[in-house]
């Protein structure tokens, strides 16, 4: 069960990170102060590694793999990502943590973040995503590698746009989908022995309306991204987890790493299109002999699509005897497996042709990813 029992039983630190409400302004000289703090923190090896280095961006560098951990109080947020952190590797970065070691450690971020929260205020959203980004650029600094679960954070579309916007893109979204009733019976057992003084029926309503009100806008925003995986968690910790780590098996990682780096690709042909909301991408997926290359045929010749299919791509490349199709060739011939970066050439340059010679800006992309 999740234990975020904060730091001398205060809810405060528990609900720090919830989504604005209220006026801050009489916490804005301490959390500038704070800021600044952060801000001015540096990493030097040897040194401390929780601190942040100014002069670099380590984090940006390494690529990081990102998956946000959503659900509502009590669905089992905390002792499935330990189990994730463990059995994959993954970094696990529970937001109410971090400001609790702070606080803990007596730090000067921890006593400002402290002074705030005891005056009742919330901390402003910028100084969770500077703690985020701190710990995250510490683990990549210390050799961890880079890949992140972000547990209590976002609790709006807001934080997680402000968090892509800010720190990096996200690459999934985990979100245990556990009933009310489920997540009630939970906190009222875990309150029995976790001395929170918010793991009460009074205030277990309004936690779970907070969820519902705040926080459910993001699960629906990345359902339509196709980056939400939702786990039912209404069953024991066993069965949820058993379905929860079939998300992290490297072959769905493996995907998610194609989608993210066409994400990355699709930039440069955007003007030329009008801009990303006319360009109209279809992956089409199935296994060999489902049917894909004869239905996108017709799709494209009754609807209007551009069929763009990467091993016709492939072939055509070594057929021309051209620099990308003699380098696919020769990586062939040794039994190797063609690069993800050769095939995304191949699908932007494409893609580049047939919005020039005005044949349109809807794809259908067969065989990838």
């Amino acid at each position: 069960m999740e234990n975020n029992n904060p730091v001398g039983g205060k809810a405060e630190l528990a609900n720090a990170n919830q989504p604005k409400e209220g006026s801050r302004a009489s916490s804005r000289n301490l959390a500038d102060k704070l800021e600044e703090k952060l801000s001015a923190a540096e990493v030097v090896p040897g040194d401390d590694p929780s601190v942040v280095r100014s002069a670099a961006d380590p984090l940006a560098s390494s690529n990081p793999f990102v998956v946000f951990v959503l659900g509502g109080p009590g669905c089992g947020k905390g002792t499935n990502c330990a189990r994730i952190s463990k059995d994959f590797g993954f970094v696990h970065l529970s937001t109410g943590d971090l400001l609790r070691d702070e606080v803990k450690k007596g730090s000067e971020i921890g006593r400002e973040a402290k002074a705030i929260m005891e005056q009742g205020l919330l901390l402003d959203d910028s100084i969770v995503l500077r703690l985020l980004k701190k710990a995250m650029t510490a683990a990549v600094v210390e050799g961890k590698e880079s890949k992140f679960l972000v547990d209590g954070y976002p609790r709006s579309l807001e934080q997680a746009h402000m968090f892509e916007k800010e720190i990096c893109p996200v690459s999934l979204v985990l979100y245990f989908d556990a009933s009310d009733a489920a997540m009630t019976e939970r906190i009222l057992e875990r309150g029995k022995t976790s001395g929170r003084v918010d793991d009460n029926i009074e205030t277990i309503g309004k936690r779970l309306r907070t969820f519902h009100d705040c926080t459910e806008p993001a699960v629906k925003f990345y359902s339509r991204l196709g980056k939400l995986r939702r786990v039912p968690a209404d069953g024991t910790l066993d069965d949820v987890y058993s379905l929860a780590q079939h998300v992290f098996q490297p072959a769905a990682i493996e995907a998610v790493h194609d989608l993210n780096l066409f994400e990355k690709k699709r930039d440069p042909f955007l003007p030329l299109c009008g801009g990303r909301d006319k360009l109209s991408v279809v992956f089409v997926l199935g296994g060999p002999g489902c049917g894909k290359g004869t239905n996108c045929s017709r799709i494209s010749q009754d609807f209007g699509y551009v069929h763009l299919s990467t091993g016709d791509l492939l072939r055509e490349e070594v057929a021309r005897g051209s620099p990308i199709g003699l380098e696919a060739k020769a990586i062939m011939e040794q039994g190797g497996l063609i690069g993800d970066d050769i095939v995304l050439k191949l699908l932007e340059q494409a893609m580049i042709n047939a919005i020039s010679e005005g044949k349109g800006t809807r794809f259908l992309i067969d065989g990838y990813p």
